[in-house]
């Protein structure tokens, strides 16, 4: 007999949970793994995501639907946080693209998500999810902080950029210097050159 959908979501649930108890312990595969396996007992019950063909598909009721839709977010938010540990940054991105799809103003997934662009110097990327998530959450800590980073990394970004030009230009004015010198040195020399000629012809002019 096939499983209900309320025993899958109820599965899922206690995977979840167990997940939960293996990242406290710092046991980060398998809550990840625990994680993964609950989430693929709901990605076949939405209809958004689904696996299963449409004849094969029981029918899932209104409160079904929030708890599937709760569950998909918890679970997403969880492997979010694993993979931010395990430093994974594009994985916290495609974790995070999951949920907020469902939940678009979700503080923790505007969070993480911001945390991990950050990481990948994606500084524009980082600054919309982080103020989303302040605008959501604004005396939060980890957010206001990673703020402060992402400050630090757009001050040192212009000054990277400002440095950059200042070299730029002096050195375009250390070859225009040089320009002139040389056109100097060959204005000279053609005076110069043009002054011999003259004392030569006025010499030449007194022997006849």
């Amino acid at each position: 007999m096939p499983q209900s959908i309320a025993d899958k979501i109820a599965d899922a649930a206690a995977l979840k949970q167990s997940g939960n108890e293996h990242f406290k312990a710092g046991a980060l595969s398998k809550a990840l793994y625990d994680y993964h396996i609950g989430w693929l007992h709901l990605k076949g019950l939405s209809g958004s995501v689904s696996m299963v063909p449409e004849s094969a598909r029981q029918e899932v009721s209104g409160e079904e639907t929030q708890q599937i839709k709760d569950l998909t977010i918890s679970i997403h938010l969880n492997m979010a946080a694993v993979h931010l540990k395990q430093e994974k940054f594009e994985k916290v991105i495609e974790d995070c693209n999951v949920l907020l799809a469902l939940d678009s103003s979700n503080v923790k997934g505007l969070f993480r998500r911001g945390k991990a662009r950050l990481a990948l110097n994606n500084v524009d990327a980082a600054e919309e999810d982080l103020l989303a998530a302040k605008a959501g959450a604004p005396t939060d800590a980890g957010i206001l902080r990673e703020l402060k980073v992402l400050e630090r990394k757009k001050a040192a970004a212009a000054k990277k950029l400002k440095s950059m030009y200042s070299n730029m230009f002096g050195r375009m004015e250390e070859e225009n210097k040089k320009e002139d010198a040389a056109a100097s040195a060959s204005a000279s020399a053609s005076a110069t050159s043009a002054a011999s000629a003259a004392s030569d012809t006025a010499q030449e002019t007194a022997d006849v």
